[in-house]
């Protein structure tokens, strides 16, 4: 039984993500040909809706496939009308779920950094290009040796992802250990945390630069899922009791603006200064475990 509500479960979410992005190629097509400007506007807008419709949607589809109890602490801090930068640890692909559930109704659209991988995941990437998501290369330390002209191409790609959302609140969300966690990279990286990644901090430098006046708080989101290796097809199954999400601001004081590029000194501090909001997040982690 378990196993086929997960299996109704992942086919409605599934539907859901390619009914949506087939409405946004519609959308699209008919932006693309009409020539009356008004009409152009009415129809970025009705697309730019849809992201806020499938937060409904899952919002809705979870209520109904399972009985998970969320414990979300923090909202009544956040502004809808605020444009935010958003960190996170991440776990799972069901992160993106559970971040969408909680916080669409209290800040503005939430707009991800994507793996460029992912441009070619039929529908949902493409529906995600059309949105005006950045998509991220990604690229190991050996490729980098051989091509080191390649090592500042996803910050150049923030730096112009940010030019679009100068004008409208946004939330901009930057997984800054760039990978969903494991054990097995962990280990690869040595890194010193127990529940998390090592975390990167040229992109949330780069996204504080080119949004030095539009944006000056940062969402620090923490996200508990009870002990397990199979987080989504657990939650699928509806043998996940409770989630945990603990939502906290962080004011972007001046020491944390800078030239991140080519200033040693201010790279150094960042990167410290980010290593200590992950050794918080790490013992709240281990807190709950």
């Amino acid at each position: 039984m378990r196993f086929l509500l997960a299996v109704f479960a992942t086919v409605l979410y599934s539907l859901a993500v390619v009914i949506l992005c087939l409405w946004i190629f519609f959308l699209s097509i008919i932006w693309l040909i009409t020539p009356i400007p008004s009409w152009r506007r009415s129809l970025k807008q009705k697309i730019s809706h849809v992201p806020s419709i499938w937060s409904e949607t899952i919002r809705w589809t979870m209520s109904l496939m399972t009985s998970t109890k969320f414990t979300v602490t923090g909202l009544e801090k956040l502004n809808k009308n605020k444009s935010y930068l958003l960190i996170s640890n991440h776990s799972s692909c069901l992160d993106i779920l559970i971040m969408q559930r909680v916080l669409d109704r209290h800040v503005p659209q939430l707009r991800y950094f994507m793996k460029h991988e992912l441009l070619y995941a039929p529908f949902l990437g493409q529906g995600c290009w059309m949105l005006g998501y950045p998509f991220m290369k990604r690229h190991s330390t050996s490729y980098l040796k051989k091509h080191p002209e390649k090592r500042n191409e996803d910050l150049e790609t923030t730096r112009k992802a940010c030019e679009h959302f100068e004008k409208v609140p946004v939330t901009l969300i930057n997984y800054v250990e760039g990978t969903r966690f494991s054990e097995a990279k962990k280990q690869r990286q040595n890194s010193p945390f127990k529940h998390l990644l090592k975390p990167k901090a040229g992109g949330i430098a780069f996204i504080i630069a080119a949004l030095e006046k539009q944006i000056d708080t940062i969402i620090d989101v923490t996200i508990v899922y009870p002990v397990g290796k199979n987080i989504m097809w657990d939650f699928l199954r509806g043998k996940m009791d409770k989630i945990t999400v603990h939502v906290d601001t962080i004011p972007i004081t001046p020491d944390l603006r800078g030239d991140y590029r080519h200033n040693r000194e201010f790279r150094i501090h960042l990167q410290q200064w980010l290593n200590t909001v992950w050794q918080r997040k790490d013992q709240l982690l281990d807190k709950a475990s």
